[in-house]
């Protein structure tokens, strides 16, 4: 996010503060805000909407009603569910059918800005701060068939060396959870060049990790 560059990096050059960033490629190349942000922005923004909401999709049907801000919530918390165990192009088609189901145009102006290519450049020239690879297209990775899975991974890699100028050792992978990446995704991410991968599993770092598993401790907002 932009707020990385204008927010973030300030405190941390005032407090000497390191931190790693880690970028979805696909997002800075394409200017496009993240897919969670744009459902969020949909249902959980003071816009009207329809009164109902029917989906059907190779599983099952979902209905949901849209009266109240509380359920106007629940569908959006039971939407992003759905979706982040789907392929980006499900997702891409998904968001823009929400968008026309629901009659609003989708704004140039971003609800939750990314960096474009020139404030990475800027954000990775601080000496406080390493940047990360995250792929392509913040896909969970265990859904994808292999092919797929070496792509988001090397392409972003190459991307944003090619962007900063510098070597991206370190990898984040999307959600980060045990069920979202497997062991083969860990070889695919070694093979790429990535010295480390971070995974979203809570835990301390041992003498002896996985480095292709390290886990972190989350903080929340």
């Amino acid at each position: 996010y932009l707020d990385n560059l204008t927010y973030a990096l300030p405190l941390l050059e005032q407090y000497g503060l390191h931190a790693t960033v880690f970028i979805t490629a696909g997002n800075i190349e394409q200017g496009k805000q993240f897919w969670g942000d744009r459902v969020e922005f949909l249902f959980l923004g003071r816009h009207p909407l329809p009164k109902l909401l029917d989906y059907s999709d190779e599983r099952k049907r979902y209905q949901w009603q849209l009266n109240t801000p509380i359920q106007r919530l629940r569908a959006h918390d039971q939407i992003r569910a759905i979706l982040r165990n789907k392929p980006h192009r499900q997702i891409e088609l998904f968001v823009q059918d929400l968008y026309r189901w629901a009659g609003i145009e989708e704004s140039v102006e971003s609800y939750r800005p990314v960096l474009n290519r020139q404030q990475l450049l800027r954000l990775s020239q601080s000496t406080f701060i390493e940047i990360g690879g995250h792929t392509m297209t913040h896909t969970k990775l265990s859904i994808l068939p292999m092919v797929q899975q070496k792509n988001e991974i090397e392409e972003c890699k190459k991307k944003l060396e090619s962007w900063i100028g510098k070597p991206v050792t370190v990898f984040s992978y999307p959600y980060g959870t045990s069920a979202d990446f497997t062991k083969h995704t860990k070889q695919l991410v070694q093979a790429a060049g990535f010295q480390y991968g971070i995974s979203n599993s809570q835990g301390s770092v041992e003498l002896q990790p996985d480095f292709y598993s390290i886990p972190r401790r989350l903080v929340r907002n």
